[in-house]
């Protein structure tokens, strides 16, 4: 069976995501995207490439807040060994302002990567010509955040 694929490919922190836009048939059923059953089809595999997608955004989310974490405590932890005060309160200061930074860095990051995701999802699933109702765009508003 032939599989045509045309795409726009779209770099996701370090991931490259190949968004599709189905045409004629799919490899998997050789059904026509003109058929109901092959608009569906085409559905389904813009939900594979959006899931993907954004299972890989959230595993670098949460990686970025976790060494957030780890390099607040590191710092935290070498602020209290300063003297006089006013040097543990600076370092402090400073522990709590670069954990901010990172925290808000790791959000915008995931909040783009997942709009990205979403985006390239409606532009497939726009291609696919789909029937009212099949596809699941609605629950969009239904992802974290990331605040």
């Amino acid at each position: 069976m032939n599989k045509k694929i045309f795409g726009a490919v779209g770099v996701v922190l370090g991931v490259t995501i190949v968004l599709p836009v189905l045409a004629q048939t799919t490899a998997s059923t050789g059904t026509s995207t003109t058929t109901p059953a092959g608009k569906i089809t085409c559905v389904g595999v813009a939900v594979g490439i959006r899931e993907t997608a954004i299972d890989s955004a959230i595993s670098t989310y949460t990686a970025s807040v976790s060494s957030a974490y780890a390099a607040r405590a590191a710092a935290l932890q070498r602020a209290y060994t300063n003297t006089p005060a006013a040097a543990v309160k600076t370092a402090v200061q400073a522990a709590w302002s670069a954990f901010n930074k990172s925290l808000k860095s790791a959000a915008q990051t995931w909040r783009t990567s997942r709009n990205s995701a979403w985006s390239g999802f409606r532009t497939a699933t726009g291609a696919c010509k789909v029937p009212t109702g099949v596809s699941d765009s609605a629950n969009a508003g239904s992802e974290m955040t990331g605040q």
